[in-house]
């Protein structure tokens, strides 16, 4: 069955418990989430950090999705502590964007400001401890600049899923930096991971090999609408993803 059969199944079971068209039943508030779109520069391309779902997630298994995951309430009160990021609107956000960076591919920022892979043990204090991200900051093993991240776009999933998420994408350059994402010891959310450019990524899934979340189809086709500075791996401030429907266009 397609995604789009569910879809529509789903939305027929919801008509078929409304009354004169209007549903009994309100939508589910959305719950805030963040995903890292991390682009480096390689050989006169750009190119963007994407991971392969496992089959046996939840929610859109056998996806290529970037990295990130919702707001946990250790995110907001490590935010709300920080003097940097207390009484910003966005500053849970930007730590759950480097947390589950950090979980999910191995990446963070040293004292130094360079980017680095975390070693196993302290990966493994991560997936078994939820403060352990923010006592790895307090210890100086990592540490987070808010300044490297900008926000690209927002996108709500719509009325209709059962799960929905406000997805705050943001956009990390890691310039030259040669280092490649690692899984964690254990179970992973993904199953491999790829550099995409965004032109070969819209084309598989174009073709039917690359499987991709609407929002996330119609953010790489607003990435390539938009020009991207290689150097820099900046989107262009893409105002086309700020303006653009956020459900988009799953033609």
């Amino acid at each position: 069955m397609t995604l789009f059969s569910v879809i529509v199944i789903r939305y027929l079971r919801r008509l078929a418990q409304s009354v004169n068209g209007y549903s009994n039943r309100l939508p589910k508030e959305p719950r805030l989430a963040s995903s890292a779109v991390i682009t480096r520069y390689v050989n006169g391309d750009v190119e963007m950090l994407m991971g392969l779902r496992h089959p046996e997630v939840p929610t859109f298994p056998e996806f290529w999705a970037f990295p990130g995951g919702g707001v946990s309430p250790h995110d907001r009160k490590f935010s709300e502590n920080r003097i940097f990021l207390a009484g910003r609107e966005e500053g849970a956000s930007i730590v759950t964007l480097f947390r589950e960076l950090t979980e999910e591919t191995g990446f963070a920022l040293d004292t130094g400001g360079e980017w680095m892979v975390v070693g196993d043990s302290i990966r493994k204090r991560l997936s078994k401890d939820n403060t352990a991200w923010a006592e790895a900051i307090d210890e100086g093993i990592f540490t987070i600049d808010e300044g490297l991240a900008s926000l690209v776009t927002e996108r709500t999933t719509p009325p209709l899923a059962p799960v929905r998420y406000t997805n705050r994408f943001y956009h990390i350059h890691f310039g030259r930096a040669d280092i490649e994402p690692k899984h964690p010891p254990g179970r992973s959310e993904f199953t491999q991971f790829k550099w995409w450019s965004p032109e070969e990524l819209l084309s598989e899934w174009q073709c039917g090999r690359a499987r991709m979340a609407p929002p996330q189809v119609t953010f790489v086709r607003d990435i390539l609408e938009e020009n991207i500075d290689g150097e820099r791996g900046v989107l262009s401030h893409c105002p086309r993803c700020q303006s653009s429907p956020r459900w988009g266009d799953i033609r």
